[in-house]
């Protein structure tokens, strides 16, 4: 819960028709604090979407289990009716869908926040 009053909005929305055969290259969405994706016809088990680890590890100790926690991608299956929210900055991409099947209808959307963000006491106050 936010310290202060402080609301987020959609900043902008629009639809994706994926064909077979193509793809969303690996992106993120600047001048956006989340991003979300609403599945309007997909094909359960089939259609998916991956997300990518990307900031810099020191050192790589190699875990003995990997989980969504500790791997450098995570691919997840989609179906009509699901709706991921994400942050803008983790990048992602829709790998080429299957040849010789219908169109993958989304609705994708950025956000911002408005109001009082940060806290005076650690100079990081501002308003917007």
């Amino acid at each position: 819960m936010p310290k202060f009053d402080t609301k987020i909005y959609i900043t902008q929305s629009w639809i994706n028709l994926t064909e077979s055969g193509q793809s969303h290259n690996k992106h993120v969405h600047t001048n956006s604090f989340l991003s979300g994706v609403l599945y309007l016809d997909a094909i359960d088990n089939v259609d998916r979407i991956t997300f990518y680890k990307e900031e810099y590890d020191v050192l790589n100790v190699a875990p003995s289990k990997y989980t969504t926690l500790n791997c450098q991608s995570e691919t997840f299956f989609v179906k009509t009716g699901k709706l991921l929210i994400f942050p803008s900055l983790l990048s992602h991409e829709v790998p080429k869908i299957d040849t010789n099947r219908k169109t993958r209808i989304s609705l994708s959307f950025n956000t911002f926040l408005k109001g009082r963000l940060g806290d005076e006491t650690e100079t990081t106050s501002v308003y917007i």
